[in-house]
């Protein structure tokens, strides 16, 4: 027993000193500058928002977020692409997939990065399309050689960080059984 209290002791004292020092911690003001939060742009439209499914108002929130896309990084750009996805209805990106490998193609045209750039768009557009409206995607994507026809590599020579590349990475994430059906299917690469 005698050799026991020691230990008692010892871990008494340690808990109060732990205790005092997340006390302590508590008041202390921080040293650290906490980083600054982006703007919010825009909110994303919610259920109860009425949603203009008219043609028009659907190619204009498409073509917001191409023209966004087409836009030099940033913090700001990627804040406000963002929110222009959030607003795309699940009839939107149907209509935008049809011709999507040939928008990507006029924004590479109009000075965008071929590189992790385009690919992070790709990322974003499949991700938000999976998220608003998985079935329809994996249809669509499924019967239409829309993955073939993104590009496949980033500045010729990096099939990872291509389009094609960041689709399939989504894909694979969000949806493992089909993309691995998909992928079983596909004829092998040349």
């Amino acid at each position: 027993m005698r050799r026991s209290l020691p230990f008692a002791l010892l871990a008494l004292a340690s808990f109060a000193l732990g205790f005092v020092g997340v006390r302590w911690s508590e008041r202390a003001p921080s040293r650290v500058d906490p980083e600054p939060t982006p703007p919010v742009v825009s909110q994303p439209v919610t259920a109860a928002e009425k949603v203009d499914e008219s043609p028009a108002a659907s190619q204009k929130r498409i073509d917001a977020v191409f023209n966004l896309g087409a836009q030099q990084a940033g913090q700001q750009r990627d804040a406000s692409l963002y929110a222009a996805l959030l607003k795309l209805s699940a009839a939107d990106f149907l209509a935008a997939a049809a011709d999507f490998p040939a928008r990507l193609e006029r924004m590479k045209k109009s000075g965008r990065d071929t590189g992790a750039d385009l690919a992070n768009f790709v990322a974003a557009w499949m991700d938000r399309w999976l998220t608003v409206d998985s079935p329809g995607a994996l249809r669509f994507l499924g019967s239409a050689p829309l993955l073939g026809q993104l590009p496949a590599k980033a500045n010729n020579y990096d099939q990872w960080r291509s389009a094609q590349g960041a689709a399939i990475r989504v894909l694979a994430r969000r949806e493992p059984r089909w993309t691995h059906e998909f992928v079983a299917v596909q004829p092998p690469a040349q």
